[in-house]
């Protein structure tokens, strides 16, 4: 995962702990789980992990991408040797993983503008983006939407695109720090 304090991840451990319960016994056979994240984001962690894990002869890697750039070759070499790849929640389309799952995350950022638009009445005003990791393939593809969406709605204007890491208590850090230096955002 991209890290360990993120919540997000920490569910789907247990969820990947859980399903590799069950389907190992339902196929008669033992699932073992290696957990390799960084406790904070780092990309050059994660794609050391990939190497790592491929060198255990693990049969396969699930990794949720902090960047694409930094892990597409550890995930190719490790396809080469035989290990299946997927993605989730945050692609490298560009390697050679077999399978990318998540959302569309341009959809999800055009959504998620609207939504704001309509709860704002479309009134006039400057909004604020918190957007998490700046490198992070699937943040930047969820700004890309909000950015369209917003050229729909003319009377609000973007102030700027915050970044920082991606743990509940940065989150909330950043926006108290937005919306102080800006009290004239209005969402």
């Amino acid at each position: 995962a991209k890290s360990e304090s993120n919540p997000v991840f920490q569910a789907a451990r247990v969820g990947a702990q859980d399903a590799a319960r069950e389907l190992g016994a339902r196929r008669g056979i033992e699932i073992e789980i290696l957990w390799r994240t960084p406790a904070d984001e780092d990309a050059q962690k994660q794609a050391a992990f990939i190497e790592q894990l491929a060198n255990l002869g693990v049969d396969g890697i699930a990794i949720t991408c902090s960047d694409a750039t930094k892990v597409t070759a550890a995930i190719d070499k490790a396809v080469a040797g035989g290990v299946a790849v997927a993605c989730f929640d945050s692609d490298a389309p560009q390697s050679k993983r077999f399978v990318y799952h998540g959302i569309d995350d341009v959809d999800c950022g055009r959504a998620v503008m609207a939504e704001l638009a309509k709860a704002l009445g479309d009134a006039e005003g400057r909004i604020a983006v918190l957007a998490g990791n700046q490198t992070a393939p699937n943040l930047q593809a969820r700004v890309r939407g909000v950015r369209e969406e917003l050229a729909r709605h003319p009377k609000l204007k973007l102030a700027d695109v915050y970044y920082h890491k991606e743990t509940a208590q940065d989150a909330a850090a950043k926006v108290q720090e937005v919306q102080t230096a800006n009290p004239d955002i209005v969402g």
